[in-house]
């Protein structure tokens, strides 16, 4: 291989790696009750995310299996500006809910995902 096209393939490769960041999007690491378990009715609701969120345009639904949205308190984001949080405003009964989040990066990146758990 020449000179010339391992240069090339050397700025190629650094301009790759530059870009990984530059591209990432926020990501679910953890979420309280967590997927697909199965608990007692949660006091609050929390999702925690890799990076920083923008409060105004990220929040979550509770929504039951018949596909009634479930109140809350307001969703609130934590100091660290990772994780969103709000409590039922009743008890939630016996069954099946999805907490539906959308979310915008503090680098504008939007994201949605949405994941499943259980009150006994």
């Amino acid at each position: 291989m020449g000179s010339t096209m391992k240069t090339w393939f050397g700025i190629l490769a650094i301009s790759l790696v530059a870009a990984g960041p530059a591209v990432a999007h926020p990501a679910l690491v953890k979420a309280t009750p967590a997927a697909k378990s199965a608990v007692a009715s949660p006091a609050v609701i929390s999702v925690q995310f890799n990076e920083g969120l923008e409060a105004k345009f990220s929040s979550f639904d509770v929504i039951a299996a018949d596909g009634r949205k479930i109140a809350t308190a307001p969703v609130t984001l934590d100091s660290s500006k990772k994780t969103l949080s709000a409590a039922p405003a009743s008890p939630l009964a016996a069954g099946s809910y999805k907490v539906a989040w959308r979310v915008v990066a503090s680098d504008g990146h939007k994201v949605e995902g949405a994941y499943d758990f259980t009150v006994k």
